[in-house]
């Protein structure tokens, strides 16, 4: 069985003259300036990853979607390569 992860939606819409950021639906901040609010949702998309931000144009479609998935630190360790080594206990 394949375990499907559940992703946080982080949303970037604009909002007359302001800039909304939404978490699963709901209002986390405003921004006068869209790119402040694009930084500001990918950095809690990186930081609750697994994670998608959506940036919505004015019209409603949708520009860009980004997907962002947790660091694996301990799998790009040099000593765990197939046949070489042994995984830290």
């Amino acid at each position: 069985m394949i375990i499907q992860p559940r992703f946080v939606e982080f949303h970037v819409h604009p909002h007359r003259r302001v800039w909304r950021v939404y978490r699963d639906g709901e209002l986390l901040s405003l921004h006068c300036e869209k790119d402040l609010a694009v930084e500001e949702a990918r950095r809690l998309a990186r930081a609750h990853a697994p994670a998608r931000m959506t940036i919505h144009a004015p019209s409603g479609r949708i520009e860009t979607d980004h997907t962002y998935w947790p660091d694996i630190v301990a799998a790009t360790n040099e000593d765990v390569r197939p046949g070489h080594g042994t995984f830290p206990s």
